[in-house]
């Protein structure tokens, strides 16, 4: 009853109200006196006042101070990823501590915040409990302590949510990334409470509050699925799920600038291709997951939203040393960059040897170099458009099921290979076959119904193959003697001139 009623909650929620703030960070954070500025990670208690005053001055809304509170916080203090490296005590996490390090774990950020928020007149309080985030092994119990905590600030009346830590960046092993946002700040209860359990429930702010068992069960759902907008239909998965054959779950996107796709990885973070897809058909994104056998996988919806920049977080050395920037000294060499922006490049990514990666030094507020680098990685065929995780689930087949991969005709992937053309469809979903392979020498029916494209087709040893459109089932259907070649690409076409691939069948 209680899943029943945050689910529905949440929808009316997440239809009914667009997010407070977009991810851009305010200006006064870096606007405020230089000798203040440096002073307060000196002298925390004489200077924090002064700081405080500077960025909520000519603010007259309690939740626009608030957010300038929090984007200081975030722009100034990492996370102390040292504690977990050399088990330190964690105890030292009072606000001055925390200034003088410039670095803190959850409690410190929610003390911090609580001090400025006093500072500036505002009602905060730090709530301490048990979260989805680095280390969540699917399980909390009995007489665990609390491994997490964030802020609740009153303002209008009723407390808000936010997660400072959260939104300060991330934690890649012992690395600490920097990537600010505001998916944590503003969260309804009823969207905060399928990432943050409060240690005493009345912290949960719910008309019904939920049990630790219901807590262990919802997915995992970041603060970016509900920034996003998007929603959950009559049913929604568990955090574990033993499947018997593909699962499905339907999710609400109404937003046409935001884009959804699906991957499945191994408990390790490895790829595992052609195991899922995404259909979206009028506001409504059907996500399809499968598992090749018995071990246990990671299901993750992703979205991002259509022409935002999202360079990537991190490279691999070898990617970034082998690849990146010599291919960019060539660049500078044919003069289609200029030495300063490789410069630029060569200073926004840090390396990590222990990660065997290179990850990127946000600043937000350098945009000449952060241009620079978009521009270059651009030029060398970088994805600089990268999804990011809104849901995540465990998914294992049952006993009796075992996985695809036993199947002859899932040899190549549970589903075909799927193209960018693909992701970014509004209105598209393959109806048959939705198999990673057909077999040559038989009769296929291929079926797609689709209100983004105005035509289908094979090309087939030059030539085309054309789908026709049928009014009885609303779909393109094509019926082809599959002949003997290595693979087919569905080509689709919008204006009957251009055709873009936009999945691949494999040929067995």
């Amino acid at each position: 009853m209680k899943k029943n009623y945050i689910l529905y909650m949440c929808t009316l929620l997440m239809m009914a109200v667009m997010p407070l703030y977009a991810a851009s960070m305010n200006g006064k954070v870096r606007s405020i006196n230089k000798d203040i500025s440096e002073k307060v990670f000196v002298q925390p208690e004489e200077y924090l006042p002064s700081v405080v005053q500077a960025l909520t001055s000519g603010i007259s809304g309690t939740s626009e101070r608030v957010k300038v509170l929090h984007d200081w916080i975030c722009d100034n203090i990492a996370y102390d990823t040292d504690i977990f490296k050399k088990n330190n005590n964690i105890k030292k996490q009072d606000y001055v501590t925390v200034l003088k390090k410039k670095k803190a774990v959850c409690a410190g950020y929610t003390n911090l915040m609580n001090e400025m928020c006093r500072l500036a007149g505002i009602e905060s309080i730090g709530i301490s409990g048990y979260s989805k985030g680095f280390g969540y092994t699917g399980n909390i119990k009995k007489g665990q302590k609390p491994d997490h905590a964030w802020n609740a600030v009153h303002i209008g009346n009723k407390w808000q949510l936010i997660d400072v830590t959260w939104d300060a960046g991330f934690c890649d092993w012992a690395h600490f990334v920097k990537h600010y946002s505001t998916d944590w700040l503003y969260l309804t209860p009823e969207q905060f409470i399928f990432s943050h359990l409060p240690e005493d429930e009345q912290y949960q702010y719910l008309k019904e509050p939920i049990s630790v068992k219901e807590f262990v069960e919802q997915p995992y759902v970041n603060g970016k699925f509900f920034v996003h907008g998007l929603a959950f239909t009559k049913d929604m998965p568990c955090y574990n799920n033993i499947i018997e054959e593909c699962a499905s779950w339907d999710f609400l996107v109404k937003d046409s600038n935001i884009l959804v796709d699906t991957d499945l990885t191994t408990s390790t973070g490895n790829f595992i291709t052609n195991s899922c897809w995404a259909d979206r058909v009028s506001g409504k994104v059907t996500a399809s997951f499968d598992v090749p056998d018995s071990s246990e996988y990671k299901a993750r919806l992703l979205s991002r939203r259509k022409g935002e920049i999202v360079n990537p977080v991190f490279m691999s050395i070898g990617e970034w040393e082998g690849s990146v920037l010599p291919c960019a000294m060539g660049l500078v060499q044919e003069k289609k960059i200029t030495e300063k922006e490789y410069e630029f490049l060569e200073a926004s990514y840090k390396k990590v040897q222990e990660n065997g990666r290179y990850y990127i030094l946000e600043d937000l507020f350098d945009l000449q170099r952060n241009n620079a680098v978009t521009k270059i990685l651009k030029l060398l065929n970088k994805n600089t458009a990268n999804y990011e995780e809104v849901l995540s689930i465990n998914v294992k087949a049952s006993k009796n099921y075992k996985g695809y991969a036993k199947e002859k005709e899932y040899k190549a992937g549970r589903f075909p290979l799927k193209y960018i053309s693909h992701t970014e469809c509004l209105n598209t979903k393959l109806i048959e076959p939705r198999s990673g392979s057909v077999e040559k020498g038989t009769k296929v029916l291929f079926s797609i119904q689709s209100k983004d494209y105005s035509g289908f087709a094979f090309v087939i040893n030059n030539k085309w193959n054309m789908f026709t459109f049928n009014s009885s089932t609303g779909c393109y259907e094509l019926e082809l003697d599959v002949p003997d070649v290595d693979s087919l690409t569905l080509m689709g076409t919008k204006n009957k001139r251009q055709y873009d691939g936009i999945l691949t069948y494999a040929v067995r």
